[in-house]
């Protein structure tokens, strides 16, 4: 029985798929990225007992993007080259402020 990913690590690999989707030829689905960000929020205001500032989130996004950017360009040259051609934290920060939004719109 394998446990249960973080979220954290849950949002890295959702995120990596859907960012190579964004990268790729095809139409890219959004969907799972913001439900993975939806969730990590959920689990950092769990851990925090409040939610991030906006301050906090930024931070936040700014670590991850540097982390997922790291994960992908270990994978070799194609992938750096990504990198370098569509902005990893734009797209981050994207799925991040409709996450936010989600987060803010339902009952406390």
């Amino acid at each position: 029985m394998t446990a249960a990913l973080s979220p954290r690590l849950q949002l890295k690999r959702v995120f990596c798929r859907y960012y190579l989707q964004v990268c790729g030829d095809g139409i890219p689905d959004p969907s799972d990225a913001y439900i993975a960000c939806l969730d990590y929020l959920d689990w950092r205001c769990e851990v925090l007992g409040r939610r991030l500032t906006d301050d906090e989130l930024a931070e936040e996004m700014e670590r991850l993007g540097g982390e997922l950017e790291q994960d992908l360009m270990r994978l070799g040259d194609e992938y750096k080259r990504l990198v370098v051609e569509e902005p990893l934290l734009n797209r981050l920060s994207e799925c991040m402020v409709v996450a936010r939004g989600r987060e803010a719109g339902r009952p406390s």
